[in-house]
């Protein structure tokens, strides 16, 4: 499944103000209703609404190898939930990078990832969301 990126800095700003939190060691997960969502999927010809992500860190994290790093464990994360579980469309999903990514393999971040998505009702409680 290809993951729609969130590009514009006004949506994260959006997501972040006014979304749904779940904080965990690893990830920080934004979640906003995405308006736009019938029209992009009007435009990628797709069957059902998709979440738009995007992934984000601080130059607290340290340099560009480090935040890189830590943006490609949760993405690899990211997928992992994405593949296994029916995730619910038509929202702006914007992770946000902790400090304790950086030293952490993906299975950590797809754990804190599938905690966050189940805590802000994005998947069921586990019961028939795997897809088989």
């Amino acid at each position: 499944m290809k993951i729609v990126a969130l590009k514009e800095n006004h949506l994260f700003g959006k997501a972040y103000a006014k979304g749904k939190k779940y904080v965990a060691k690893t990830v920080s997960v934004y979640v906003l209703r995405d308006f736009a969502a019938q029209k992009i999927r009007k435009n990628l010809m797709l069957d059902r609404n998709v979440n738009r992500y995007g992934i984000s860190t601080s130059k607290k994290l340290g340099g560009a190898v480090q935040r890189n790093r830590a943006r490609r464990v949760v993405k690899a994360g990211l997928c992992s939930v994405l593949e296994k579980y029916d995730v619910k469309g038509g929202n702006l999903v914007v992770l946000s990078v902790r400090g304790a990514a950086v030293e952490l393999k993906s299975t950590d971040a797809e754990k804190d990832i599938l905690a966050a998505f189940t805590h802000l009702h994005l998947i069921g409680n586990g019961e028939n969301t795997a897809v088989q």
